[in-house]
């Protein structure tokens, strides 16, 4: 059996491993589908907002989890179903004195994000998301400064788990940062039938700083790593042919997969 794991972890390796030089051979190509139809840019942006599945589908074990207990401060329920009104100048605000690394402009897209977190919808998730960042933050933090990553790469936890160590989605994708298990074992998880490290804050976290330096490597852009974190290497590098070689998150944004498209938005709604 040790043999087989070794194997396996290998082979695994290896894939990731063709996955990254795919992506460095496939980054320069020219502007075709595979259907060998030049694309043709579209400069309007879809403002749908999707919701990654790991944020709202675990809110009854966020509810119960004893971190909850201990370090969210519950608001008086006469504010539930108030919606909070906020200006586009307040939000452009608050983002421009964000001290960070990676870029965080404001744009439609990023105000309906904003929304979606400050009302009804996802306030309450929100709400204790924030309270447990207490718990999480200084040791994801911590962990991102060890491996001289920008400590903003914390809010993609809330972003994926709303904080939830224990979130599962119906697509499998597992813990804090929502590693599905191929991925997970590839990064040095340990995951069998009694022991899922995908659950583990610290040894996940850990897991999620080699995934972001393996994908740093192959784009030099923080947007860039952040969309391949939610759709993969593969999908990335396909919305980079189809842009005509541009490099850049809004250039490729409409060919990205549409979940994928709110995934940066989220990120810097949640910030």
């Amino acid at each position: 059996m040790i043999k087989m794991r070794k194997l396996f972890t290998g082979f695994i390796l290896c894939f990731m491993s063709f996955v990254a030089l795919n992506a460095q051979n496939v980054i320069w190509t020219d502007s075709r589908d595979s259907d060998n139809t030049v694309a043709v840019a579209d400069t309007t942006l879809d403002t749908n907002v999707f919701v990654p599945e790991g944020f709202e589908e675990n809110v009854d074990s966020l509810l119960n989890s004893w971190q909850v207990h201990y370090y969210v401060k519950r608001r008086p329920k006469d504010n539930i179903n108030e919606n909070i009104q906020v200006s586009e100048a307040v939000y452009r605000d608050r983002l421009s004195r964000l001290p960070h690394i990676i870029e965080m402009p404001y744009n439609e897209v990023v105000g309906k994000c904003i929304d979606l977190y400050v009302n009804r919808r996802g306030r309450t998730v929100i709400e204790y998301a924030l309270g447990l960042a207490d718990f999480y933050f200084p040791m994801i933090e911590q962990i991102l400064d060890e491996n001289r990553l920008p400590l903003e790469l914390k809010y993609l936890a809330i972003v994926e788990s709303a904080l939830n160590p224990t979130a599962v989605s119906r697509a499998g994708a597992t813990g804090l940062w929502q590693f599905m298990l191929p991925t997970g074992k590839a990064y040095g998880l340990e995951i069998n039938s009694l022991v899922d490290e995908r659950r583990n804050p610290v040894k996940a976290t850990y897991a999620a700083c080699r995934y972001f330096k393996d994908m740093y490597d192959i784009y030099g852009d923080w947007n860039l790593v952040i969309a391949a974190y939610n759709c993969g290497a593969l999908n990335v590098n396909k919305a980079i042919r189809r842009a005509g070689g541009k490099r850049d998150y809004w250039a490729i944004y409409n060919y990205l997969p549409r979940e994928t498209r709110s995934y940066l938005p989220l990120f810097i709604a949640a910030s």
